[in-house]
């Protein structure tokens, strides 16, 4: 299966190349045009080393090990009037050396339509599925679990429809729905998850660079954990409801500042019920350049759903920076740094999780398409929940091909 899929992959960026003419595409890399179609390829291969492949704590002598991976992607970009339509695709294929027999396979894709109207009317569709072996838990923004090698399979569905007038106002809705299942063995106390959402939101212009914005979230969120043989069957309920209100700013042409904040109430039904009352927000500042450096600042407090026993939720405060040096340049740089604090309110030793990690990369170019990459990151994690602690350090090199 593996085969046929990089085969055809292949074939495909073979038989686009022969007919189509290299441009800048809209994120400053290359692309091949052929008519009104645009094909972004991309290709990875790489080898890297981490001594603690499933996250363990240090006092237990975590095993080190080889990672070899190859990673083809393509996606296809055709624009109509002031529409666009999108496919992607994306196959991501591990080895390591603890099992030099077997290799893994992830598997990405997703359809994407965005309908724009003379009008100012739009609508935009999008379906994400994943399917193979996850890095962290699928919808965990506050990483409460690391890198426990996980197969899994998970489809996102999102609808936005709205009106807006271009730099002065905008009024939306967004629909999304969210179902993850985790393939069995079960490595870690996941929950299977099957949910909601609705949120309006608008952004109306005060100024020359000044907007105001607000937002409102109502969703419902079932979790299921089958038993297994380590862990005990479980259920729980989400319901959540909150509004956030802000501003946007354009610092300059490609710099923006924007911050919301606002209440969020989640009610927990299960064995143990709970609920999270709280004041929750968001602060961004960001230079998005295509020709330029790339580089944001991002501060997060939020409450998400826990898998752990005693637990229903978690509140997360984080902040992450993020750099990258223009695309075209000969050598280039780029890397990031988080830390996250993650509180358990209802845990009945008050746990505290701190985490850290930050991540760096080299790259040297040749020609348009091909870079030469050298990669290195380091993750920490502090607990007050003894045996939770962890270090782990990965490094490695890459060939980079498109984007």
């Amino acid at each position: 299966m593996r085969r046929w899929v990089v085969l055809t992959v292949v074939a495909l960026l073979a038989a686009s190349a022969a007919h189509a003419e290299t441009i800048v595409g809209t994120d400053g890399g290359p692309a091949w045009a052929v008519g009104p179609v645009v094909l972004y390829p991309s290709f990875q291969a790489a080898i890297e080393y981490t001594d603690n492949l499933l996250s363990l704590s240090n006092e237990l002598n975590p095993a080190g090990t080889w990672i070899k991976s190859i990673s083809p992607g393509m996606l296809l970009e055709w624009r109509f009037s002031h529409s666009l339509a999108q496919i992607g695709y994306d196959l991501s294929t591990r080895n390591y050396s603890i099992d030099r027999a077997k290799w893994i396979d992830t598997h990405a894709a997703f359809a994407a339509l965005d309908l724009e109207f003379s009008n100012g009317t739009y609508v935009r569709m999008r379906d994400d599925y994943r399917q193979g072996i996850l890095d962290v838990q699928v919808g965990d923004p506050g990483a409460e679990v690391p890198f426990r090698n996980q197969e899994y399979r998970t489809n996102l569905g999102v609808i936005d429809v709205g009106h807006q007038r271009e730099q002065q106002h905008r009024i939306g809705l967004t629909g999304r729905i969210l179902d993850t299942t985790y393939q069995p063995p079960l490595l870690a106390p996941y929950f299977d998850e099957s949910g909601w959402w609705l949120a309006p939101d608008v952004e109306w212009r005060t100024g020359p660079r000044t907007w105001i914005v607000g937002s409102a979230v109502g969703g419902r969120v079932t979790f299921d954990r089958p038993a297994s043989l380590l862990f005990t069957p479980d259920h729980r309920t989400e319901v959540e409801q909150g509004v956030r209100l802000g501003a946007r700013f354009e610092l300059a042409r490609h710099a923006t500042l924007q911050f919301e904040v606002g209440p969020d109430r989640q009610e927990y039904t299960g064995t143990a019920p709970s609920n999270f009352r709280g004041i929750v927000g968001s602060f961004a500042l960001q230079n998005t350049s295509v020709s330029g450096p790339h580089w944001s600042v991002d501060l997060d407090r939020d409450a998400y759903p826990s898998i752990f026993g005693d637990n229903n939720y978690f509140v997360s405060n984080q902040i992450t920076v993020r750099g990258e040096s223009p695309r075209g340049t000969l050598l280039r740089f780029g890397g990031s740094t988080a830390y996250y604090r993650n509180d358990y309110p209802t845990d009945p030793e008050h746990r505290l999780d701190r985490s850290w990690w930050t991540y760096a990369w080299m790259g040297v170019r040749q020609g348009v398409w091909v870079e030469w990459r050298a990669t290195v990151r380091y993750d920490v994690r502090s607990s007050t929940l003894p045996g939770a602690d962890y270090t782990a350090l990965t490094y490695g090199v890459a060939l980079v091909v498109g984007r």
